[in-house]
């Protein structure tokens, strides 16, 4: 099994994070379309589903934002730079 880097997770929940974001958008739009019907309850129950879900990511993003935090300081002995020009620290591998 491969192991996600810190930068990848954080992309991943970020992603995920819009992806609600935008469904929300959308069933708030339905809602405030003005009928109060079945599909208007269903919308109201779905974003609520989806509000849940963004407080979810939310937390992983900040979890995985902990969890990357380094107590390297990055001397300057130990740092490069890669074939882009972005320097490195090469004892974390944290971008600088």
């Amino acid at each position: 099994m491969t192991k996600l880097r810190p930068i990848q997770a954080l992309h991943l929940a970020n992603t995920l994070k819009k992806s609600t974001e935008w469904k929300i958008q959308v069933y708030e739009k339905s809602i405030l379309s003005g009928t109060d019907d079945s599909f208007t309850s269903f919308c109201r129950t779905m974003k609520e589903t989806e509000d849940i879900e963004l407080r979810m990511i939310s937390g992983l993003i900040e979890f995985i934002k902990s969890e990357s935090k380094t107590s390297c300081k990055h001397p300057k002995k130990i740092q490069d730079t890669d074939p882009n020009g972005a320097v490195y620290c090469m004892k974390c591998g944290e971008d600088i």
